[in-house]
């Protein structure tokens, strides 16, 4: 039993030191998981729904579902937008022969 203690504690070891030299040399990259027909309004109940979703209390766990819901409505309508405008842009330049 202290051989396997003994191995994971040398694999933690070199794990935190390559994370650590991997971390000072190369950084950390920061993922921007806003798409590109995010509006600002669904950002912002996205940041609401991130308050309350750690806590456990029904109450809160029921508002969360409320702001779930609502998140999922808008980005529905915002990237139906995004879509039909992009698709409104495309037709009128396949309409006068500048297709990109």
């Amino acid at each position: 039993m202290g051989e396997k203690k003994s191995i994971k504690e040398e694999w933690k070891k070199i794990k935190q030191a390559i994370s650590t030299a991997a971390r000072n040399k190369i950084g950390i990259r920061k993922v921007n998981k806003k798409k590109s027909w995010m509006q600002e309004k669904v950002l912002e109940l996205m940041e609401e729904r991130r308050k309350y979703k750690a806590r456990e209390e029904d109450a809160k766990r029921k508002y969360n579902k409320t702001l779930r819901n609502k998140i999922k409505g808008e980005c529905k309508k915002e990237k139906e937008k995004w879509v039909s405008k992009n698709f409104e842009k495309i037709e009128e330049q396949m309409k006068t022969g500048r297709a990109n």
